[in-house]
């Protein structure tokens, strides 16, 4: 039911994506208990932003393939503004982390620059595929309603 409503090339390359994201949590979950026992705090306080985006978005995935969204497209675009948030989120912990280290006179640590930069592209995935579906979904339910 749910590959007539969506398509299965949809739903194959969801299914892709998952196991990315996947694969993204579990490398971040490693390297978060890593950087908490090295007491390393600024770096694992981005890779837990990491590790947020990265399981938001796949819930959102999640749902998408169980159906969720067909009855409730209107939510995904709070899962937009999260990702639009955290994008700016991250953005600005990035630019603050570089200011904060090179005002110093330091080198920036390239464990946080990476992993705020990793919890970027995941916000931005989790904005651009929220949006993608609301779009997908909403056109899906309006031409349902019109053939009735």
């Amino acid at each position: 039911m749910l590959a007539t409503s969506i398509g299965l090339n949809v739903q194959r390359n969801v299914k892709m994506k998952s196991i990315y994201q996947v694969l993204g949590i579990l490398i971040g979950v490693c390297f978060d208990i890593f950087y908490i026992t090295k007491h390393n705090v600024e770096t694992a306080v981005c890779c837990s932003f990491s590790i947020l985006f990265a399981s938001v978005g796949l819930y959102v995935d999640i749902q998408l393939l169980r159906g969720h969204w067909r009855v409730w497209p209107c939510i995904l675009r709070r899962y937009m503004l999260l990702g639009i948030l955290g994008s700016f989120l991250s953005f600005s912990v990035l630019l603050g982390s570089l200011y904060y280290e090179i005002k110093r006179h330091q080198v920036p640590s390239f464990q946080s620059v990476l992993w705020c930069l990793l919890s970027l592209h995941w916000s931005i995935i989790l904005a651009w595929a929220s949006n993608k579906y609301h779009v997908l979904l909403t056109d899906v339910y309006t031409l349902s309603k019109g053939h009735s």
